[in-house]
């Protein structure tokens, strides 16, 4: 009797920790943001629950990407220059995402991005 709680508890535990151990939404790879009319090429890179990238502006001026991911949400800043910052959130469904923006004293908006060659 023993053995078989012993064994039913084994399996639990690791039934627990197959749970616990599930990864983060996969948000690695080149994207296309689209933000309005404008075609925004950029990488993300993602370590565990932590994103970096970057985006290039149609101007040449590349924005850095700092972010955090939870659930299949990611959120962080876009460092688009020394004195500007955009606070950016994304929600990943396949191979795009769409989230919003916003900057200190601009409402910001809405923006999408498709990933890789699916655009």
């Amino acid at each position: 009797m023993i053995k078989i709680f012993l064994i039913a508890g084994l399996i639990a535990a690791v039934g627990v920790g197959v749970y616990a151990a599930t990864p983060p939404p996969n948000f690695n790879g080149t994207w296309t943001c689209m933000h309005g009319s404008q075609k925004i090429p950029g990488a993300l890179t993602q370590h565990g629950t932590q994103v970096e990238g970057y985006c290039t502006y149609p101007n040449g001026k590349r924005a850095s990407f700092q972010g955090t991911i939870k659930g299949n949400t990611m959120s962080g800043t876009l460092q688009v220059d020394k004195n500007t910052q955009r606070t950016v959130t994304a929600t990943l469904t396949g191979d795009s995402m769409s989230g919003t923006w916003s900057a200190r004293g601009s409402a910001g908006g809405p923006w999408k991005a498709t990933r890789g060659d699916s655009h």
